[in-house]
Parts: C-alpha cells; structure tokens; sequence
C-alpha cells in the first residue's frame, strides 16, 4: 500500500499550501515601500570596515539627512550622509561610503543594517544600528 500513503502524503501538502499560501502572498503583498519619516530618529550600534570595528551613531532627519558621529581611538569623528529610496530600497551616502540599508523590525526591535562599500578603495563594510526610540 505505498501508492495509498505516497498519496495521502500529497493530499496532505496540497492542502497546508492551499491553507498556508494565501497567507503568505497577503504579506508579501503587504509589503509597504520604506518611507524616511518611519526611519528618522537617533540610531546608535557598530560600523566596521577594513579598519576596524568602531561605535557609530546616526541621527536620521525626515529630509533623509543623516548625522553622523563614528568613534576612533583619537574620539569621535563627525560627518554628514544622505539617506534616498531609489527602486523602493533605502540606500545612504556619504562622502567617504554609501549603499543599501535594510530595516529589520522583529518583535519591536528596529534594526537598520547598511552595506556598505568605501570610496577610498572600494573595500566592504557596513553597521548594524539599532533604534533609541
């Protein structure tokens, strides 16, 4: 009776993914294109790169303008980014970096992670930055 349980099995797949699949289509449907209002607020975490890896903060503004204060052994170094939503991703820049940033929000935990490549010498890096709302 193999081809009467293989059966069984199938008719039991089938009918989680007609149960589980509308489910999963309405959220990603769901999903909303980032907006900078949701992001602005002080974010505070850890940058590295090549050189390290160093406390960062940023101070996102409804206008996508990001403050920036990086910790280094000599103290804290300030700058200026811009943060846009380009082909509905987050995407930052500064003068010395830029790239995508993804929110994570699990359990009401923010989290923004940036990947980041160096205009220096076009190393990688990123942060992970948590907000202090």
């Amino acid at each position: 009776m193999p081809y009467v349980r293989n059966r069984s099995i199938c008719h039991l797949v089938l009918l989680v993914l007609a149960l589980v699949g509308p489910a999963i289509a309405t959220a990603q449907a769901s999903k909303v294109a980032p907006d900078l209002k949701s992001i602005a607020g002080k974010w505070s975490g850890t940058g590295h790169s090549s050189l390290g890896t160093s406390p960062l903060e940023w101070t996102i503004k409804e206008d996508g303008t990001v403050e920036v204060v990086a910790g280094t052994p000599s103290g804290p170094r300030t700058g200026v980014g811009k943060m846009s939503v380009k082909d509905d991703k987050l995407f930052y820049e500064s003068g010395s970096s830029s790239g995508t940033v993804i929110l994570q929000e699990n359990g009401g935990r923010r989290v923004l992670k940036y990947d980041a490549v160096f205009k220096r010498d076009n190393s990688r890096g990123g942060a992970e930055l948590s907000s202090a709302k």
